[in-house]
């Protein structure tokens, strides 16, 4: 079994070993404990004292923001993709069955 490598194309992982991945990293608690680090930080930064609270600093912190709620949505994407391809194979799988059982076209 081969492991994939961040240099890899998007496709080189099937859409289902590609959620058994996503997964794997969204249980890992060191994962959650840095998304959770992360948003912490963005609104520890927003309210520190001392940074001002110019449109700049608004918006560096939104974006760190952006930035963390991104990654954990393509996560999540990936997750709902795997789910979604696997049941597609699923259903022509039972059909393929069905046609082979009934003679009815696949």
């Amino acid at each position: 079994m081969r492991s994939a490598t961040v240099s890899e194309p998007q496709g080189a992982l099937g859409a289902e070993a590609r959620a058994i991945r996503a997964k794997q990293i969204m249980e890992d608690p060191l994962v959650a404990e840095a998304f959770q680090s992360l948003r912490d930080a963005t609104v520890t930064a927003f309210w520190a004292p001392g940074h001002g609270n110019t449109p700049e600093v608004r918006e560096r912190v939104w974006l760190m923001g952006q930035l963390v709620d991104r990654l954990e949505s393509h996560f999540k994407t990936i997750l709902a993709t795997g789910a979604l391809e696997a049941s597609l194979v699923e259903t022509q799988q039972k059909d393929t069955l069905m046609a082979r059982l009934f003679g009815g076209r696949s």
